[in-house]
């Protein structure tokens, strides 16, 4: 497979690019800049980054996105022809961003458009993946001194390489080392998935109440096996517990609740009679109680009358005394109100005159606003900025006379003066210089800007600055500046004023306050108000302590009226009361006796519930062990612990044969290892010959033997036998000469007699001119048999490599 046309419409800088590959060598020429590194990755970017790539990979953001149409395309195109061994041409065509399509287009005209299948059409006709592709056969600059680095990392086309080259050693043979390989991964994945074989343990610990749920091998399945077994066991051994333990919890509860059913049918007999003596007692209890209040409220009666006539004497004298002396507050507190209002009158009169002369003072000033000094301070630095200008254009001027001459000498910033002059003379100026006799002038300037235009512009600054100075009455712009901020704070201070005068005068409005102030007279000698306010809170303490006491007393007085109205009628209630209490013991006497463990026959009653209410809760017990011994029958497995046992160790022992089998199969994988090293002695033989072949010319011929690492090189030597230098310290030009030769070592490898196709950013950039010439023949005898593709800035490198030229600069547009 070789490259045809590549078409770029649009990709890059190119809005539209048409390169035509022949077969054998092609040399892509162009200066920097020119777009070769653009065409190089626009083939890439149509054999191997599809058109669906996501705009967060990293294939977008450094192969689509750089090459999208600047500055606001949304659209990169590419179209690619390849040739195949037939010499049949299949076009491909990819666009990514907005339009996001691709087409690949059959030999035989029909065309493929979906991208899966695209994908995989391209991988048989391309025949390696992408990372070889990358790493080999497209060679950019950049990469050249990191060939065997990225080769090294890049186990794609590191793997390829060496499944070639074994392919060559063992051809013929019958003999298929990778399918043996395959064979045993397989049979040790299907024993061992999941089985930590060293550790004899679920791989991450995940035993059967976390098992692995995909790639379970026979091992950890019959593990599985193993501890469900266990388990089962366990299980089984619980249960027969659980039905011994619920046997005897039932018993348990038979004898508890028989004992409490005979205990409660023995109280059960008394329950009557306790129950009329619960009926009684608090009637005894009752009418004794009343007896005892009755007794009280005939002693009390008379006593309580007397207290309340005195009573009422005491709360008229008081009265008149608190009324005095609220007369005497409300004077004390209007007394006191004046005297504050005296002192803001005074503090306010103090800032009001202060305010006013900060006003006077404001008014006298000239009105100096942030807006004037910002234009004065504007036309001051660009009056500063024309003379700064003028200043820094420089003139020296050299000027001879033979005879004497009075010239008058004008310099941009300096005044006109007149000298006499004869001979040699040097003058200094800035911007602008100018001689003047009877019979002729001259003016000089520097620069290119018209000095006299800067210094008429200064004249106009000047008397605007000045006439706005005089107009406010300030001889500059500082001053100005200073009176601004004067003037700023004068009204902050104002200001200030007027809010400390609002807070003085707490509401009050001024002449309002000048004027009560002036009818309210003299001040006036008042008693503390703190004395009058305890005289007076005293006094209404005792009579609110009294009218309480009187109000209490009005009240028991007219409930005993109310009640008894009299003391007679309640000296007749006492009689009933003892006459009712006597009854009620006389019948109690003949009721059965309390028990004496029971204080009252309450107490008894008590019992007796929580007794009958413990009897329920035993037979709710006894129902329940009932059922937990049905369930813990229903419960037992139909194995018994002595059949499951036997299971368990018929499974273990098939566990430990797996185990066996595993360890038998390492023996043989270990086995197959060596044997592999064995063959594989010489399965690099060819790439190395190869790679010697081509490395003798690319170093001059200094070296001509390699020791190798599988494929890859660790040193070189001058000669079979000599010690070989490590890739690390040889220099530039050499280690790109190294890397061009295993390149190319590998290409031929991996082709045979395939044809191919090779892409490098000028290979000989870092080599001398002898290597130079070495490394074109090696080219130009590798592209005989292959497409090889060299881009270079450099003319001369390319009529050195010679073949079929395409300069950028020529190509259809």
């Amino acid at each position: 497979m070789r490259l045809g046309k590549i078409l770029l419409e649009p990709f890059g800088a190119f809005s539209r690019l048409l390169c035509q590959f022949a077969p054998g060598l092609n040399v892509v020429v162009g200066p920097n800049e020119a777009g070769k590194t653009t065409l190089v990755n626009a083939i890439y970017a149509a054999l191997f980054i599809p058109p669906s790539v996501k705009r967060n990979s990293q294939d977008w953001k450094n192969v689509i996105f750089p090459y999208l149409p600047y500055p606001d395309g949304d659209t990169a195109r590419v179209t690619v022809e390849l040739v195949d061994g037939k010499n049949e041409i299949w076009q491909l065509y990819c666009a990514w961003g907005a339009e996001k399509k691709a087409c690949l287009c059959t030999p035989h005209g029909t065309e493929i458009v979906e991208e899966a299948a695209i994908q995989q059409k391209l991988s048989t006709l391309l025949r390696f993946g992408r990372g070889t592709y990358e790493k080999i056969f497209l060679a950019r600059q950049d990469e050249l001194v990191y060939t065997f680095e990225r080769i090294k990392a890049d186990q794609e086309a590191l793997g390829t390489v060496t499944d070639m080259l074994r392919a060559v050693v063992l051809q013929g043979a019958g003999i298929s080392l990778e399918k043996l390989a395959q064979k045993l991964e397989e049979k040790k994945k299907e024993l061992e998935s999941n089985w930590d074989l060293e550790r004899d343990t679920p791989r991450g610990g995940r035993d059967i109440d976390n098992p692995h749920r995909r790639n379970v091998g026979k091992i950890l399945a019959q593990y599985y096996a193993v501890r469900l077994l266990q388990q089962k066991l366990q299980e089984t051994r619980m249960a027969e517990d659980n039905l011994a333990k619920a046997i005897s919890q039932l018993q348990e509860v038979e004898k508890a609740y028989n004992l409490i059913t005979e205990k409660e049918k023995l109280m059960g007999k008394l329950e009557n009679e306790m129950q009329q003596r619960i009926a009684l007692e608090p009637q005894l209890e009752t009418c004794n109680l009343k007896l005892e209040q009755l007794k009280t409220v005939m002693q009390q009666w008379p006593q309580k009358a007397e207290r309340l006539k005195n009573l009422e004497e005491k709360i008229k004298e008081l009265e008149k005394r608190r009324e005095n002396l609220t007369q005497e507050l409300q004077q004390a507190e209007k007394e006191l109100e004046i005297r504050k209002k005296r002192q803001i009158y005074k503090d306010a009169k103090a800032l009001s005159d202060r305010l006013k002369e900060i006003n006077t003072e404001l008014n006298e000033l000239p009105p100096v606003t942030n807006e004037v000094v910002e234009e004065l301070e504007q036309q001051a630095k660009q009056l500063a900025g024309l003379k700064a200008e003028i200043s820094g254009m420089k003139l020296k001027i050299k000027f001879y006379t033979k005879n004497e001459l009075e010239v008058k000498i004008r310099s941009a910033l300096a005044k006109e003066n007149v000298r006499q002059v004869q001979g040699e003379n040097i003058f200094s100026a800035q911007g602008l210089f100018g001689l003047e006799t009877e019979d002729w002038s001259v003016i000089v300037q520097s620069g290119e800007k018209d000095v006299e235009v800067m210094l008429g512009q200064m004249e106009i600054l000047t008397n605007e600055l000045e006439k706005q100075l005089k107009n406010l009455g300030v001889t500059g712009v500082e001053e100005a500046r200073y009176l601004k901020q004067k003037i700023a704070a004068l009204k902050i201070k104002g200001e200030a004023l007027c809010k400390q005068l609002e807070e003085t005068l707490q509401g009050h409005a001024f002449p309002d306050l000048e004027a009560e102030i002036k009818q309210a007279g003299e001040e006036k000698l008042v008693r503390d108000l703190v004395e009058i306010k305890t005289d007076l809170l005293r006094e209404e303490m005792q009579l609110k302590e009294m009218s309480t006491e009187r109000e209490e007393l009005q009240l028991q007085l007219k409930a005993w009226q109310d009640e008894y109205e009299s003391l007679d009628n309640l000296l007749e209630a006492m009689v009933e009361l003892k006459s009712a209490a006597k009854n009620i013991r006389e019948t109690l006497e003949h009721l059965a006796p309390l028990p004496q463990e029971y204080k009252s026959a309450e107490a008894f009653l008590q019992e007796l519930a929580k007794i009958r209410a413990e009897k329920e809760m035993l037979w709710q017990q006894l129902l329940h062990a009932r059922e937990n011994k049905i369930r813990a029958e229903s419960n037992m497995p139909e194995e018994s612990p002595e059949e499951i046992e036997q299971a368990l160790q018929m499974a273990e022992k098939n566990l430990q044969a797996l185990k066996a089998e595993a360890k038998a199969l390492r023996v043989v994988a270990e086995e197959y290892y060596l044997l592999k090293e064995e063959l594989d002695a010489d399965t690099f033989s060819p790439l190395r010959e190869q790679f010697v072949q081509n490395l003798a010319p690319l170093t001059g011929y200094r070296y001509k033997h390699v020791q190798m690492q599988g494929a890859l090189p660790e040193g070189i030597a001058l000669e079979t036998g000599t010690t070989p230098l490590p890739l690390e310290l040889l220099s530039c030009g050499t280690v790109s000469g190294v890397a061009l030769a295993l390149r190319l070592a590998m290409a031929q490898c991996l082709l045979q007699k395939e044809e191919g196709f090779m892409i490098m950013d000028d290979p000989l950039i870092d080599l001398d001119p002898e290597r130079k010439k070495a490394a074109a023949e090696v080219l130009q005898e590798f592209a005989q048999t292959k497409q090889l593709i060299i881009t270079t800035f450099d003319p001369q490198t390319a009529r050195l490599l010679g073949g079929h030229q395409l300069n950028l600069g020529q190509v259809e547009r």
